[in-house]
């Protein structure tokens, strides 16, 4: 590929590897009375009020084919994300079918289905691996190599029936057959959260880490330059415009979109080559590294792309790309999930932001609300563009263990000695 001349260009690749699970340790837990326990503050019935009207059974998934139609008819009336659409499920069902039993959790109302999840075991060890925990794990599967970081979790749940599905699927886990002892909730915003569990549960509410959402909200008029440089923070606003300037002065810049499937594998695997030399010139992997991880989200072009849920799109500065970006489109929403860029050696032409601008245009034109970034801690770039947003919330629900009251202990000792050992 030919690069414009004088201007230092560099192969980059910017984006959340395959898994955050390395950052974990470093996020702070919420304080605890954000997440009432057993003992501790209002309880709710196990069976709120109307719920015993539900019935819920878990049930072990025997083909993909046996779950695409009751999913796809739930999720068009549902109002959920598209971590949750069977496109995204679909494809990660796929691949994970032939390495771990996966189980379909279905509340009922009458002849009805008010609610779904997927399920996963996962036999995992805590405390610095010295404690082992069998998890049950709700719509992923966190084996090596399967961790494909869902952004947003929860139910897929009929508008209204949230927190009464929420009851429902504790209800079923803890009359399952499996053996597990605790449920492993991620990825959840403040509304998805099931309610406290009571005496009768048996179960602790362990909370494990936040981070917050990172959106920008679009507008008609963000389509034009100018209003979306309005809508921006005053450092930002400036140092955008000072980049534009200077691209302006290299040609004009332009967008193009992937126009079938195929293009979008192009656009995709030149994306990959750009972002593994970024994580590579810093001595570390990148997403692509994980072949599993490349699988799922080539799988996710070919059955989402001809729906428009997959978009893939190339910034270009005088007919020459500075950049490519890979999201997904659902309902009123864009959630930007993978980005590679030609950086340069002239700081003022800050290549991601610049293309990060033009992909918000280009979505504000087409009518969308949300420019979505995806959860994280601190990420700098997603602070440039975005204000903090919701926090998203990682906790466990734990049966009554012997072990999980020694963690508790030695994490109380560990905190008295200082944060270097507590992890």
């Amino acid at each position: 590929m030919v690069l414009p001349t004088g201007t230092g260009f560099r192969q980059s690749g910017h984006g959340d590897r395959h898994s955050r699970s390395s950052s974990y340790s470093n996020i702070q837990s919420p304080g605890i009375d954000r997440f009432p326990i057993l003992g501790a503050g209002d309880r709710r019935p196990l069976l709120a009020a109307g719920t015993r009207s539900l019935a819920g059974s878990i049930t072990p998934v025997l083909s993909v084919e046996a779950v695409e139609p009751v999913w796809r008819a739930l999720e068009a009336r549902s109002r959920s994300h598209f971590f949750l659409s069977w496109t995204w499920i679909g494809s990660w069902l796929r691949l994970v079918r032939d390495t771990t039993p996966v189980w379909l959790f279905e509340c009922r109302h009458g002849d009805r289905t008010v609610a779904l999840a997927l399920l996963t075991r996962f036999r995992g060890r805590r405390l610095k691996r010295s404690l082992p925990s069998t998890q049950v794990l709700l719509n992923e599967f966190l084996a090596d190599g399967y961790n494909m970081v869902m952004a947003y979790n929860g139910l897929l749940a009929e508008p209204g029936m949230e927190q009464r599905a929420w009851d429902c699927f504790l209800d079923a886990a803890r009359k399952w057959d499996e053996a597990w002892d605790e449920i492993s909730l991620g990825s959840l915003p403040d509304g998805e959260l099931p309610a406290t569990p009571d005496d009768r549960s048996g179960l602790r509410v362990r909370p494990d880490k936040t981070f917050v959402r990172w959106a920008v909200p679009l507008r008609p008029e963000c389509a034009r330059p100018d209003a979306l440089l309005r809508r921006m923070k005053r450092k930002s606003r400036q140092q955008l415009r000072q980049s534009l300037r200077a691209y302006g002065r290299l040609g004009d810049l332009s967008l193009r979109v992937a126009s079938n499937t195929e293009e979008a594998h192009a656009y995709f695997d030149r994306l990959e080559e750009l972002h593994t030399a970024r994580w590579e010139a810093i001595g570390q992997h990148g997403s692509f590294q994980n072949p599993r991880w490349a699988r799922f989200h080539r799988d996710l072009i070919d059955h989402g792309f001809d729906t428009g849920q997959v978009q893939l799109l190339e910034v270009r500065c005088a007919d020459f790309p500075i950049g490519l970006l890979y999201g997904h489109q659902y309902g009123d929403t864009v959630y930007m999930h993978q980005t590679g860029f030609y950086l340069t050696d002239d700081n003022a032409l800050r290549t991601g932001y610049v293309c990060h601008f033009e992909a918000m245009r280009h979505f504000a034109a087409k009518g969308l609300r949300n420019y979505d970034l995806l959860p994280d801690q601190a990420d700098s770039y997603k602070r440039f563009f975005a204000d903090p947003g919701e926090p998203i919330h990682w906790v466990q629900l734990q049966r009554p263990r012997l072990r999980f009251g020694a963690e508790r202990l030695i994490r109380r000792l560990w905190s008295t000695a200082g944060p270097a050992t507590a992890h």
